[in-house]
C-alpha cells in the first residue's frame, strides 16, 4: 500500500514532472536549434539552474524531516551545501553570459563552485557510518560488498585494457587512474547507499543518485572511448541527465516522508537481501561477453574478464553457502522455538506435567483409538491449603513440584500425568485393568504419604484417589466418575470398592 502511494505521488508530483518535462525539452533546443555558441552554453548554464535549486530546496527539506537522527542530519546538511554551492556555479555562469562575457569553456569560479560542491558529497558519503551489525550479518555485508568491488574493478579493468583508451586518456597514468578512481567511486556510492546497514536514502532515491553518477562517469570515460567525439549540442544535452537525476533524489527522499513519515525511522533495519551484487554479477558476465566479440583474439582483457568473472561467481557461491547455513540455523531455531511453544501450550509452567487441555485431547484421542478400557485416577492433595497459607506460595509451589514429580516416577511411559489446576492432579492410563489401576493407586498413596523435604521443612501431605475403569467412548462420564470416587474418598465416604466401574 505504501509503495502504491509513493508512486503515485511520484508520478503526480509537479516538481518532478517539470523536471523531466524541462529536461526533454531543453535536450531538445540544445540538439536541434539553432542557437550559436557560446549561446547555446550559456543557455546550458541557464536551464542547469532549476534541476539544481530543486536539488537544494529538497535537501533542505529533507534535513528539516531527520533533525532527530545526527548522522542523517549532517548527511544532508551537506548535500544541501553542495545543491548550493551548484546553484550558485549555474547563476554566475549565466551571469556572465547574460553580460556579454559568454564562453564555452568554465572559468575558475564555475570549476571551484563544481568542486567544492562534489566534494561535499564525497565527504557525505565517506562520513556516514556503515552499521553493518555482527556475526553472519557482517560476513553477508562483506561479501556483498566485495562482490559489487569486485564486479566494478572488472569493469575498471575492461575501460583500461582497451586500445583506444590510451588515445583517450593520453596514454598517461593520470587518465588511467581518472577512469579508474570514477567507476570505483561508482561503486563506492553503491555499497554505502544500497547495502548500508542504515542508508540515510531510500532505494528510490539511492537509486537515482547512483545513476547519476553512473551517466556522468559514462560520459567523461565510455563515451569517449568508444564513441568519439559527440556534437556539441548533444554533449551539452546529455551532461543535463545527470543533474536531472541527481536532482530527482532529495525530492523522490521529500515525497516518501510525505507519504510515510515512518519510513525512515524503519528502513534503518537492513534488508536480508539485496539484488546489487547478483546485478553486478550480471554485468561482469556481459563485460566478458562483449570482450570475446569486441577483441579479434585472447588479448589481456578477455584474460582479465574470465579471471574477474570466475572471482564474483565464487564470491556469490560463498555468499550462498553462507545463507543457506544461516537459514538451516534460522529453521532450526524455529522448530525448536515451535516445540516449546506446543510445550508451553500444553504443559502446566510450574510442575511441567500435562496440562488440563492436554490431558483432554489425550483423553480424546483415547476414545478416537478405541481403546476398550482405560483408567482415570483423579487426585487431589490432602492438607495443601494449611501448608500453603501457613508458609506461603513459594513453600506451595515447592511441594507441588514435589508432588509432580513422585507422581512422574510412579505411572508408566504410555500414562500421561496432569495437573489440572490448584492442588488437582490426574491421571491417563490407556489399555489399563482395574488390578493394574489399583496397583497405580497403591504406589501413589505410599510415595505421596511420605514427608516432603523444603528447605529445612519437613511437610507431611496425603492424597485422596479417585479412580475409575470403563470405556474411552463416554470420556465425561469417565471424569464424573473419578472425580465422583475422589469426593468419596475424601470425605471419609468411599465404598469398599473404591473402583468405579462404567
Amino acid at each position: 500500500m505504501r509503495r502504491s502511494a509513493f508512486f503515485r505521488a511520484a508520478c503526480t508530483d509537479r516538481g518532478l514532472l517539470a523536471l523531466v518535462g524541462g529536461l526533454l525539452l531543453a535536450s531538445s533546443w540544445l540538439i536541434f536549434g539553432n542557437t550559436p555558441e557560446p549561446h547555446r552554453t550559456t543557455l546550458f548554464w541557464a536551464v542547469q539552474a532549476p534541476g539544481d535549486l530543486m536539488f537544494f530546496l529538497s535537501a533542505l527539506a529533507v534535513t528539516r524531516n531527520v533533525r532527530d537522527d545526527r548522522r542523517a542530519y549532517r548527511f544532508w546538511r551537506l548535500l544541501t551545501f553542495a545543491g548550493g554551492v551548484f546553484v550558485t556555479a549555474d547563476v554566475l555562469r549565466t551571469a556572465e553570459g547574460v553580460v556579454g562575457l559568454e564562453t564555452t569553456e568554465s572559468g575558475p569560479v564555475q570549476l571551484a563552485c563544481l568542486a567544492i560542491g562534489q566534494t561535499a558529497i564525497f565527504a557525505a558519503l565517506i562520513g556516514y557510518p556503515m552499521l553493518i551489525g555482527s556475526g553472519a550479518a557482517r560476513q553477508r555485508f562483506l561479501l556483498d560488498a566485495s562482490i559489487v568491488l569486485a564486479g566494478v574493478g572488472a569493469m575498471v579493468w575492461f575501460l583500461l585494457a582497451d586500445p583506444r583508451a590510451a588515445n583517450t586518456t593520453g596514454g598517461g597514468v593520470i587518465g588511467g587512474l581518472v577512469i579508474g578512481v570514477g567507476v570505483l567511486a561508482v561503486g563506492f556510492f553503491a555499497v554505502k547507499l544500497v547495502l548500508s546497514g542504515h542508508s540515510p536514502v531510500g532505494l528510490p532515491a539511492a537509486a537515482t543518485m547512483i545513476a547519476s553518477a553512473i551517466v556522468l562517469v559514462g560520459q567523461i570515460v565510455v563515451l569517449p572511448i568508444y564513441a568519439g567525439p559527440l556534437d556539441p549540442g548533444v554533449a551539452l544535452a546529455a551532461q543535463l541527465l545527470p543533474t536531472a537525476l541527481i536532482a530527482a533524489g532529495p525530492r523522490l527522499e521529500l515525497l516518501r516522508f510525505r507519504v510515510d513519515p515512518e519510513h525512515f525511522r524503519l528502513r534503518t533495519r537492513r534488508r536480508p537481501y539485496s539484488v546489487l551484487p547478483y546485478g553486478v554479477v550480471g554485468g561482469v558476465q556481459l563485460l566478458l561477453f562483449g570482450a570475446f566479440v569486441i577483441d579479434d583474439e585472447l588479448t589481456l582483457r578477455c584474460w582479465g574478464m574470465l579471471i574477474a568473472m570466475c572471482l564474483v561467481t565464487g564470491l556469490v557461491v560463498v555468499r550462498q553457502l553462507l545463507s543457506f547455513g544461516e537459514n538451516s540455523r534460522l529453521i532450526g531455531e524455529l522448530d525448536h522455538a515451535n516445540l516449546q511453544l506446543r510445550h508451553q501450550a500444553d504443559h502446566d509452567v510450574l510442575t511441567q506435567l500435562a496440562n488440563r487441555r492436554l490431558f483432554t485431547e489425550r483423553l480424546d484421542a483415547s476414545a478416537g483409538a478405541g481403546e476398550d478400557s482405560v483408567a482415570l485416577l483423579a487426585i487431589d492433595l490432602d492438607g495443601f491449603k494449611p501448608i500453603n497459607d501457613r508458609y506461603g506460595h513459594h513453600v506451595g509451589d515447592a511441594v507441588l513440584i514435589a508432588v509432580a514429580e513422585r507422581i512422574r516416577r510412579c505411572v508408566r511411559p504410555t500414562d500421561t500425568a496432569a495437573r489440572l489446576g490448584g492442588d488437582e492432579f490426574a491421571v491417563l492410563m490407556p489399555g489399563a485393568t482395574p488390578e493394574s489401576a489399583g496397583q497405580l493407586v497403591a504406589r501413589l498413596e505410599r510415595v505421596l504419604s511420605e514427608p516432603i523435604g523444603i528447605g529445612e521443612l519437613r511437610l507431611s501431605i496425603g492424597a485422596s484417589i479417585g479412580v475409575t475403569v470403563g470405556s474411552a467412548e463416554d470420556p465425561e462420564t469417565l471424569l464424573r466418575a473419578a472425580d465422583a470416587a475422589m469426593y468419596a474418598v475424601k470425605h471419609h465416604r468411599a465404598p469398599k470398592d473404591l473402583m468405579q466401574h462404567q
